[in-house]
């Protein structure tokens, strides 16, 4: 890994890592909740998403895991 994505610190770096993989699926597969999530975190985060009208079952799918 490029030091420079450790942000100067690679044991923080490897401790956030280690907690995100709790996060992770351990299937492959996506669910409806965490879609929302993501959905929710973008219309703060990113102003393009914001009040659009975005039908989450078109933007994912879990055809490749099943």
């Amino acid at each position: 890994m490029p030091e420079t994505f450790a942000g100067g610190d690679p044991a923080q770096y490897a401790a956030v890592i280690e907690e995100l993989k709790k996060t992770l699926s351990t299937d492959g597969a996506f669910t409806e909740a965490g879609a929302e999530a993501v959905l929710k975190t973008q219309r703060i985060a990113n102003p393009e998403v914001g009040e659009a009208d975005i039908d989450l079952a078109e933007t994912y799918t879990n055809e490749f895991v099943e």
